[in-house]
């Protein structure tokens, strides 16, 4: 039962992010916006720092990101395709998962809910959403996800069982 739990995890987040990924890199129309996610990350990342959004030791990195936007924004489409084709090949999980961890906590820097004007329900919300994908990729990362069904059991080969306690 864990190992089709950690599969379905795995899978589900790597098509996940997938589609984040293509949508980003592909031109595709992002967030309801029309544009591209080339020419709505800079505004995005402008309105962060006009509304005072982002945690406030992470001001200095999200104004370099302003000032980088578009090289910011490539990396941003393609780290998030690798992570998909990753998780879902089931390769390199680990190292894939914490590059996701990464990315999804420098979201939550970036747009705190918790010190937005809302009510608490949509702060709370907002906060769960970047929470519980990161968990998710924690689980998958210490779990072994990648020699469920994956490319990590060619390479590092299967996860030992433990001896039966007592042995």
């Amino acid at each position: 039962m864990k190992a089709v739990t950690l599969l379905l995890t795995r899978l589900l987040l790597g098509g996940a992010f997938l589609i984040f990924g293509w949508t980003k890199v592909s031109g595709a129309p992002a967030f309801g916006s029309g544009q591209s996610f080339a020419e709505y990350f800079p505004g995005y990342v402008g309105r962060a720092l006009a509304q005072d959004l982002p945690v406030s030791f992470w001001t200095p990195v999200l104004e370099y990101v302003h000032s980088n936007a578009a090289a910011v924004a490539l990396a941003v489409g393609w780290g998030e395709l690798l992570l998909g084709i990753c998780l879902v090949l089931g390769a390199f999980v680990p190292l894939a998962a914490v590059g996701g961890i990464l990315l999804v906590a420098a979201t939550q820097l970036s747009a705190n809910p918790l010190t937005r004007d809302a009510p608490l329900w949509v702060r709370t919300r907002d906060l769960l959403d970047h929470v519980s994908v990161a968990l998710l990729l924690l689980v998958v990362a210490v779990g072994g996800a990648g020699r469920v069904l994956g490319l990590d059991a060619f390479f590092f080969g299967r996860k030992k069982k433990a001896p039966p306690a007592g042995q």
